[in-house]
């Protein structure tokens, strides 16, 4: 009789410490308005309707963050001047503020793919107006405005480890 309530319980007791330890920055997002995205970047937005997790919503804003800062910045005819810097921030804009919902709302999981792509975003920004300058000695004094991007990416990337520390590695 005693094991038959065990057995009864065991499952419920499973829910509660599953649920007990999710995440709680974990929360759907609203679907993305694919009428204000770039007509590339359109079909990366849909989420299937049968999705019962928040994970491919995640997926999808990641994708279309990375779509969107594509498809903004290679139309943009930069220079190594404070102008070009500042067009290439605002086109950025769309791409970082959709990083930032997942980073904000993500799982774990995700929270740390939107890191990854969030520094790899503001650093390619940073390549891109160096190499335009293609000023080692930065005669158009561009580089203190480019650290606050570097900044900014390394800022992202401490939010959360992106990979495991060495010891862990080295356990493995």
């Amino acid at each position: 009789m005693r094991h038959a309530r065990i057995a009864t319980f065991a499952p419920l007791a499973l829910l509660a410490a599953s649920t007990a330890h999710a995440d709680p920055a974990a929360m759907p997002l609203r679907p993305l308005c694919t009428a204000d995205l770039p007509a590339r970047c359109q079909p990366l937005a849909d989420v299937p309707a049968s999705s019962t997790t928040p994970g491919p919503q995640f997926a999808a804003r990641i994708s279309v963050a990375n779509c969107v800062a594509m498809e903004s910045m290679s139309k943009l005819d930069l220079k190594p001047d404070a102008l070009s810097i500042h067009t290439l921030d605002t086109a950025a804009q769309q791409s970082l503020a959709l990083l930032d919902e997942v980073i904000l709302k993500g799982d774990a999981h995700y929270r740390e793919v939107a890191r990854a792509a969030r520094a790899d975003l503001l650093n390619g920004m940073v390549v891109r107006i160096r190499t335009v300058a293609n000023d080692p000695k930065d005669k158009n004094g561009i580089e203190h405005r480019l650290a606050l991007w570097t900044n900014a990416a390394s800022s992202t990337i401490a939010m959360g480890p992106s990979c495991p520390a060495p010891e862990q590695r080295i356990a493995s």
